[in-house]
């Protein structure tokens, strides 16, 4: 086969060489634990903070329905969360 240059094309580009492949065993990090034990655990409540630093919350249902049963603010809502089993609170 000519090129556009007149020579064989073998001559402008040659073949690639293919190297073989030696499979290695991947290398060991040092892994961190994927859990952390004090953002670990079933949710018992949806949590609402005011900036008065009052706390409501609800067992069942959205951080919506926390505003629409209390009739609060939402302008007056600091933050939304949840309540963990051990009684810690995860804000987001």
């Amino acid at each position: 086969m000519t090129t556009i240059l007149g020579n064989h094309i073998r001559l402008i580009r040659p073949e690639r060489i293919s190297k073989p492949i030696i499979s290695r065993t991947p290398p060991k990090y040092n892994k961190r634990p994927k859990m952390v034990k004090n953002h670990c655990g079933k949710v018992t409540a949806i949590c609402v903070q005011l900036y008065s630093g009052m706390i409501c919350s609800l067992l069942k249902g959205t951080h919506l329905d926390i505003i629409e049963k209390f009739d609060l603010d939402i302008d007056d809502v600091k933050r939304t969360g949840w309540e963990l089993e051990g009684g810690t609170k995860i804000w987001r």
